[in-house]
C-alpha cells in the first residue's frame, strides 16, 4: 500500500502545477462562503505549515506531498 502511494504522490508531482490550479480553483469557486474554519484560507494555511513542517524535517518533495495526502 505504501508503494501505491508513493507512486501516486510521484505522479502529482509531475502534474503539479495543473492539480494545483485545479483544487485552488475548487475550493475558492465552489466551498460555500459561509465556512469561517474550514474554508479556502485555512486549507493554504495548513499546507503552509506542512511545507514548513516539512522544511524543518529535510524531507523531501514526495515525503511533503504524501504528507499533505494524509491530511486528506
Amino acid at each position: 500500500m505504501l508503494i501505491l502511494k508513493k507512486y501516486i504522490v510521484l505522479s502529482i508531482i509531475m502534474d503539479f502545477s495543473e492539480a494545483k490550479d485545479y483544487i485552488v480553483e475548487r475550493l475558492v469557486t465552489e466551498l460555500p462562503k459561509d465556512l469561517y474554519y474550514h474554508g479556502a484560507h485555512h486549507t493554504f494555511d495548513v499546507v503552509k505549515s506542512v511545507h514548513s513542517l516539512s522544511l524543518g524535517e529535510k524531507l523531501n518533495n514526495a515525503d511533503f506531498l504524501f504528507c499533505l495526502l494524509l491530511l486528506t
